[in-house]
């Protein structure tokens, strides 16, 4: 991977030195820069998960993607900046207990005798890398989080509106290779029970807050203040993508999106 041209794309202007201070910038500026998206499921793109493919699009085609994609471009360029990082598997919490299935890839780095939870695929940005052993809490875009037991599995937890403690996700410490995400990620493209078939999603971390497209509806929130804007047009649509998340489609990929969108909503309201 041209480690310049990552740079350019995450607006990155420090070292590649593994350290924590480069890891938890490289994290931030990863959320800044790059969306989490489903748009290929939509338009029935099989996800790809080797790193030539996961950085063309991504970083020579600025778009994003789910966790397997994201996290698995992330873990080549920490490994190639010389960081000591693996993937591990995770449950996100469904409001049930949790069942040992994983339908989440995060990324576990160890370093200076600590080890550290990294997610750039989660549609959230928990701050500076968690870290495992010491219980400290990280504040992130919206709240707390931190790592605890809970229902006897090492979980990613926060604290909600309430000022309740919540889980996010539970995950594994082992290091898993790619291969073991291949039949999640299937699932996650084409189970019609996936949340990610049964909407159209893209959203980006921003300093004063998010930004999210979901189907037909902006969802923009700023200092904890959210503002919701319908769209109309496929120009509209198109405009948004690319001045808001930088992603540009062809013409006859943004109407078939549009289309599938509209007859979803149809079919909805029969």
């Amino acid at each position: 991977m041209n480690l310049d041209k990552i740079k350019r794309r995450l607006q990155y202007k420090g070292d590649f030195v593994p350290t924590l201070e480069v890891l938890t910038a490289l994290q931030k500026q990863f959320l800044l820069q790059v969306p989490f998206e489903n748009l290929d499921i939509h338009l029935e793109v099989p996800m790809d998960l080797t790193v030539p493919a996961l950085y063309h699009k991504i970083v020579e085609r600025k778009r994003g993607g789910l966790c397997f994609e994201n996290n698995t471009l992330f873990h080549a360029l920490l490994t190639q900046i010389g960081f000591k990082v693996a993937f591990v598997r995770a449950e996100m919490y469904q409001n049930k207990p949790f069942t040992g299935i994983t339908n989440h890839m995060a990324l576990r780095v160890d370093l200076n005798e600590e080890t550290y939870l990294v997610d750039v695929g989660n549609g959230r940005f928990y701050g500076s890398p968690i870290p495992l052993h010491s219980g400290a809490e990280v504040q992130g875009e919206d709240t707390l989080y931190w790592i605890e037991n809970f229902e006897n599995n090492t979980t990613l937890m926060y604290r909600d509106s309430k000022g309740e403690n919540q889980p996010r996700y539970a995950f594994h410490l082992e290091a898993m290779p790619l291969e073991a995400f291949i039949e999640p990620s299937i699932y996650t493209q084409k189970a019609p029970e996936s949340i990610f078939r049964q909407k159209l999603l893209v959203t980006l971390y921003q300093k004063e807050g998010r930004v999210t497209l979901s189907d037909m509806k902006l969802l923009t929130t700023k200092n904890g203040i959210q503002e919701t804007q319908a769209l109309t047009s496929p120009d509209d649509y198109r405009a948004l993508l690319d001045g808001v998340f930088g992603i540009q489609l062809e013409a006859f990929k943004m109407d078939y999106l549009i289309h599938k969108i509209r007859l979803k909503s149809e079919q909805q309201q029969d």
